[in-house]
């Protein structure tokens, strides 16, 4: 297991130590069921806001089982107020198929993470970058509905003001 002394620049001595007794707490509720825990987003990309950003972590575990999900509960109600969210749980014999499905959030991850306890699982891996264009095209055509959607609002608004 990677060692408790790690720095991350830019992120509050504070939210430091909230993450070392985090992975500690993490370590000590899945044991040997766990494979490794990662921190990703604003935190590793020193974006980090105190007070508005969340600190984003990916729990790698032997099994996405409801009873191993269950366990993750208590530590939820602990972290949470610690701007800690609900982690992302993957297996890494899910990896393949989840950066699949989501190529665009595990090419982010696989990109820009810390390894703070574990083992990296994406050490050796890569995101199959040609599933990033469906996505992409998703991604636009619900923010277009979206769009479309909030100008029928709008153009309702100045219709009922004039």
């Amino acid at each position: 297991m990677v060692g408790s002394d790690w720095v991350i620049d830019g992120l509050p001595d504070e939210y430091l130590q909230h993450l070392r007794a985090y992975v500690k707490d993490v370590q000590r509720v899945y044991g040997e069921a766990l494979d490794g825990v990662l921190l990703y987003g604003s935190a590793v990309r020193g974006e980090f806001l105190p007070g508005r950003s969340n600190l984003n972590i990916v729990l790698v575990v032997r099994s996405v089982k409801a009873d191993q999900l269950k366990k993750y509960g208590a530590l939820h109600r602990r972290w949470a107020k610690e701007q800690i969210v609900v982690p992302l749980f993957v297996t890494l014999a899910d990896l393949p198929a989840m950066s699949l499905v989501f190529p665009l959030e595990y090419l982010e991850i696989q990109e820009q993470h810390r390894l703070l306890a574990g083992q990296d699982p994406f050490v050796g891996f890569r995101v199959d970058q040609r599933h990033l264009s469906a996505e992409v095209l998703q991604s636009l055509d619900r923010k277009s509905t979206r769009l479309n959607s909030s100008h029928g609002y709008i153009s309702y608004a100045v219709f009922c003001l004039k």
